[in-house]
């Protein structure tokens, strides 16, 4: 039980931390309601320009719930073949699948408060 309840303890600071890899795009001031994640990313392959820098090309991912005290919705967004890191461009992806209104419809009508949700 005490392991468990750090994995969810870590995944909420991913968002909610002051360091926390999505607390830019995922935190309660961010969505309007609290998640649970976890991101990730895996290098695919490095690239080299003839003049420019070589840029390593990578799958990002964020993986969670929603809203982290009382999970209603589990997601995942998979971003294939990026240069971001998936604190630079899947939490994001993931922040705009978070607001749609099909989302926040499914949540509100599962009793979570989305009315914090700022406006996009």
């Amino acid at each position: 039980r005490r392991s468990l309840d750090f994995v969810r303890t870590a995944m909420r600071g991913v968002a909610e931390e002051a360091h926390g890899t999505a607390r830019e795009a995922l935190s309660r001031e961010k969505l309007g309601f609290s998640v649970a994640v976890k991101t990730g990313s895996a290098d695919l392959h490095g690239t080299k320009d003839q003049d420019g820098p070589s840029q390593v090309r990578k799958h990002a991912w964020v993986a969670g719930w929603a809203p982290a005290e009382d999970p209603q919705l589990i997601f995942v967004v998979f971003e294939h073949d990026t240069t971001a890191t998936s604190s630079h461009g899947a939490v994001y992806l993931t922040r705009e699948l978070l607001r749609q209104p099909e989302v926040l419809l499914y949540l509100a009508e599962r009793g979570v408060d989305v009315s914090g949700v700022p406006a996009r």
